[in-house]
């Protein structure tokens, strides 16, 4: 563990928003704007501290956790240990040296995810951005495309609602999306392509090469979530199949977010109630499938398809 007394802890945590919460940390998150009203108590708080119970078993991944009633701990190699408890608090351990942004990175996505997961939440794998007022969201498994078509989209003038932490709730008739934080990962090629500067852009983590874009403006308002678009490959022009609610529910399956997690999270869960809220979904929610080419010069006719398709 790293002692908090060697990492920039904020003697008055700033409250921050991301996913429709009010969030206090004692690790600085510059990724996500200030909260408008500073009086309002925290959602999430957010400390160091030290967990005593660690994941036993270390998966392939060199990851672990454990989940027992309203506590979940996640470990993640070289970085360290955080403890979840009741979708309001997460205690963060660090190993070793680990870098600020390191902790951030595992911090704002898996862990968030599931601080969302405990809310009540469902979590997809995911990204979105708003059309005409309301969300579509980008569905696909690593490295097939969906940060970088939401960057696609955000260039065309359409607001990024979230990146990669898809985060749906029920209400009533229709699904909303709660948007996340101002910030983008895209691989460099994409980057390139978009017409950016790759070098003037951070790296997300010392060793990868994925590069953050972030926004100096975010509309943190729930959208109701029109179509969610499953991502596939295509050697052709990009074309669009709707999904029948039946199989749209086998992809939201296959593409929740905490089947990451591993097997002990997944002991864990309600499968019966996991497939009713999928069912919902799939009935709410319009279901695609997207197939692209993987040359990104075509990500112009991918954005006009969709636009497109949305309009009929």
């Amino acid at each position: 563990m790293t002692s908090p007394s060697k990492l920039n802890r904020t003697s008055r945590p700033r409250l921050r928003r991301a996913y429709g919460l009010s969030i206090s940390s004692e690790l600085e998150l510059p990724e996500l704007l200030e909260s408008d009203d500073s009086n309002t108590a925290a959602d999430v708080q957010i400390r160091y501290g030290s967990i005593s119970r660690w994941p036993k078993e270390i998966e392939d991944t060199r990851n672990g956790i454990w989940s027992e009633g309203n506590q979940i701990c996640h470990y993640f190699k070289d970085v360290g240990a955080f403890l979840v408890e009741d979708g309001c608090r997460i205690t963060i351990d660090p190993e070793g040296d680990v870098a600020e942004g390191v902790l951030r990175l595992s911090l704002l996505g898996p862990v968030m995810a599931l601080v969302l997961h405990q809310r009540g939440r469902f979590i997809v794998h995911a990204s979105a951005v708003s059309v005409e007022g309301e969300a579509i969201g980008f569905i696909g498994a690593h490295a097939w495309g969906k940060s970088t078509i939401a960057t696609a989209f955000h260039r065309r003038g359409h607001g990024l609602i979230s990146d990669d932490v898809l985060a749906i709730e029920l209400r009533d008739e229709s699904c909303y999306v709660c948007p996340s934080f101002p910030q983008l990962k895209v691989w460099p090629d994409a980057v390139a392509s978009l017409g950016t500067d790759v070098e003037a852009l951070p790296r997300v983590h010392p060793e990868f090469e994925k590069r953050a874009i972030q926004f100096k403006s975010f509309d943190h308002q729930s959208q109701v979530l029109r179509k969610l678009y499953v991502l596939d490959r295509v050697d052709t022009a990009p074309q669009i199949m709707d999904l029948t609610p039946s199989a749209m529910i086998g992809e939201l399956i296959k593409h929740w977010y905490g089947a990451r997690y591993g097997i002990e999270f997944l002991r864990a869960q309600s499968w019966k109630s996991h497939f009713q809220i999928c069912a919902e979904i799939a009935t709410k929610a319009a279901g695609a499938r997207l197939c692209r080419p993987s040359d990104l010069e075509a990500l112009d006719a991918t954005v006009d398809l969709v636009v497109s398709d949305l309009c009929e």
